[in-house]
């Protein structure tokens, strides 16, 4: 296969500190990979979005567990199965790298967040950034969860109201004063929109900060916070606060030194954002499918009362949530409706030959093969090519809201 072609990552819709990543290769490199580009600029983007799952289970039934896709913004090769799941996640060899594989589409927003690093500096930052998650801070964060969600949930008795907003709202406010310690009130608001307005943009149609854009939205709401955490940073290395912000902020590396206050910042804007939107939507999938199963709301109730007299919340008191055998099945089963139903990766220079070669599946050996990837013709490496694994169904205990059946 002959060198790809140098296509440089624009500053403007890419950010900057790409200059190590890989470079673009030219679309037409995939171009003997089945599958679909869509319509013209936008390509498979609003499909994907109004129905991942359908779009997914089309693709899979028409090319296979290993097809082209063209979406936010440029090709992939998609990859499902339990094969797939275990070369890219193990990733041995060291081959995918996170950073390049997201940093395309929340590079503008969460530029240097724990997802977006790769290897080494990955573990080096996960183990300082630990000291917040140890069991007495963990207490603290219990404690103040419980207040505020006994609170909200108490407002809600007897009114009829759109969960999804309802639940978004509560789990911003939480993680406003267990992540960052500040009271409900206009400066959590602000905050809040800040993050909300991010969030919406990282599944934006238009990649670049145009006025009057969900990207250009989301890049003000991360200059807004750059600057909120970045001035509090100080404040809070000198203080006792017990919330994730402060302890990271005291936090220090094995050579004793604290972490720089760009790095706490870009750590914090990516904490705050994997804090309530995926739990935002995995809730809401779990009311919806207790929706859907009304018989498992009394059983659920009741469980969840044993565990937790009169809503005084988990984790009071030493108590623990082992007797849930009916919550664990229900969250289970709501992984089937997962928040991120994918995880893209950009191939690095590693993936040459035998380590791509493992990507077999047993329905598929006509166009997947050992000795060299073969999908309907050669796909040779998949050097500086991006790669969307695509995550497998899972079911939940027989009997259960997603029980085998």
């Amino acid at each position: 296969m002959n060198a790809p072609t140098k296509i440089k990552w624009p500053e403007a819709r890419f950010g900057p500190e790409t200059q190590h990543w890989l470079p673009r290769n030219p679309d037409q490199a995939l171009d003997h990979i089945p599958g679909e580009d869509g319509y013209p600029v936008i390509g498979n983007t609003l499909e994907q979005l109004s129905d991942y799952r359908g779009f997914t289970t089309r693709m899979v039934a028409k090319y296979g567990r290993v097809y082209r896709n063209n979406s936010f913004g440029g090709r992939s090769v998609a990859l499902h199965g339990p094969e797939a799941n275990e070369l890219v996640m193990f990733d041995r060899e060291k081959i995918f790298s996170s950073e390049q594989g997201w940093g395309p589409v929340l590079n503008l927003l969460f530029p240097r967040g724990l997802m977006l690093m790769d290897f080494e500096k990955h573990r080096a930052d996960r183990k300082i950034l630990s000291v917040a998650f140890k069991p007495e801070p963990m207490r603290h964060y219990a404690e103040s969860l419980n207040e505020g969600i006994k609170d909200r949930v108490a407002s809600w008795s007897g009114k009829t109201f759109q969960f999804y907003a309802a639940i978004k709202k509560l789990t911003l406010d939480l993680a406003a004063t267990s992540f960052l310690g500040i009271p409900f009130g206009p400066e959590a608001d602000k905050v809040n929109k800040a993050f909300v307005d991010m969030v919406q943009a990282s599944i934006g149609v238009v990649r670049v900060p145009m006025p009057f854009t969900a990207m250009g939205r989301g890049a003000k709401g991360r200059a807004y916070l750059v600057e909120y955490f970045g001035r509090m940073v100080p404040e809070r290395r000198e203080g006792t606060g017990e919330d994730i912000f402060s302890q990271i902020c005291r936090a220090r590396d094995d050579n004793g030194d604290y972490m720089s206050a760009e790095a706490i910042v870009d750590h914090m804007n990516f904490l705050m954002m994997a804090a309530h939107d995926t739990i935002t939507s995995s809730i809401t999938s779990m009311v919806w499918m207790l929706a859907k199963h009304p018989e498992w709301q009394d059983k659920l109730r009741e469980e969840m009362l044993a565990v937790s007299p009169a809503g005084e919340g988990v984790g009071q008191q030493g108590q623990r949530a082992e007797r849930a055998r009916h919550a664990d099945p229900l969250a289970c089963g709501a992984l089937v409706h997962p928040d991120t139903p994918g995880q893209p990766l950009r191939a690095g220079a590693a993936a040459v030959g035998p380590a791509v070669a493992r990507v077999e599946f047993a329905d598929q050996r006509e166009q997947v093969s050992g000795g060299g990837i073969e999908v309907r013709g050669q796909l040779g490496d998949l050097v500086a090519q991006p790669v969307r694994l695509c995550y497998t169904r899972v079911s939940g205990p027989p009997g259960s809201p997603n029980g085998a059946r």
